[in-house]
């Protein structure tokens, strides 16, 4: 099985895109594929075309309706996603594989890239 990966979507004009000076902040959907979960996350790759060029993300946050919690890793630049290990009970990393739940998902997100020299 191969591993799963995220797609992004932006929205389109007016509601996508917002160019800054030092900043690009997108707005849009992401769509994650069903799969193995890799290590530290999914990964994140090119979010959007900038005309400028882009780096990783500075911020991304993910909102999904299905209960799952999406996180953001600058570090790996992953998305990790965290579910309910019980009543009271801290989140825990999903593991082996991507749920169907998060596959199914409607998952809207909000990154900021800083842009590269003009």
């Amino acid at each position: 099985m191969s591993n799963s990966a995220a797609t992004f979507t932006v929205n389109p004009f007016p509601n996508g895109v917002d160019d800054r000076a030092r900043f690009r902040e997108l707005f849009g959907t992401v769509a994650i594929s069903a799969g193995s979960y890799p290590a530290n996350g999914i990964p994140v790759t090119q979010i959007d075309s900038d005309p400028y060029g882009s780096n990783a993300p500075v911020w991304l946050e993910m909102q999904g309706v299905s209960g799952y919690v999406f996180i953001y890793d600058p570090t790996h630049v992953t998305i990790r996603i965290f579910e309910s290990a019980g009543s009271a009970a801290p989140l825990t990393e999903v593991s082996t594989t991507t749920p169907s739940g998060v596959v199914s998902d409607t998952i809207a997100f909000r990154c900021t890239l800083l842009r590269a020299n003009k």
